[in-house]
Order: structure tokens, then C-alpha cells, then sequence
């Protein structure tokens, strides 16, 4: 199966009930690692704190060109 990264989309999709759902896709990391997809088009990704014992989410730009492929 193999590991995967965890996408949400904040710009519009063409199926509305699709909004909510997260996607999962190889095209990135694949280290589990959480992105957004912003409603101008950035690709964010929500990176763990730093030292050990840091919980604090940072958000990160991810320059990406090209196409990502995501499943539901």
C-alpha cells in the first residue's frame, strides 16, 4: 500500500459534496504529512512543531508546478 500524504482543497470543486472530503495523493512526500490547497491556489503544508514536545502547527508554502493527483 505504501504511504501517502493527506490533501484539502479550499478552492471550489465542481462537485459540492466533494468540499468536505480530505484526498489522499503520492505526488507529494509521502510522509503522512497534511496539506491544503488554498482558495487562491497555494499548495500550504502543515508542518509538526520543531523541537521534541513542540505541538505547534506551522504553515508552510510548498512550491509545487505541475499536476497533483488526488483520491478520495
Amino acid at each position: 500500500m505504501g504511504l501517502f500524504d493527506t490533501v484539502k482543497c479550499e478552492l471550489p470543486l465542481p462537485v459540492p459534496e466533494h468540499q468536505a472530503l480530505e484526498f489522499q495523493t503520492k505526488d507529494l512526500q509521502k510522509l503522512l504529512e497534511d496539506y491544503t490547497i488554498t482558495t487562491d491556489g497555494r499548495l500550504v503544508r502543515h508542518a509538526q512543531g520543531g523541537p521534541p514536545g513542540d505541538t505547534h502547527i506551522r504553515a508552510i508554502d510548498w512550491p509545487i508546478h505541475g499536476d497533483i493527483h488526488l483520491l478520495d
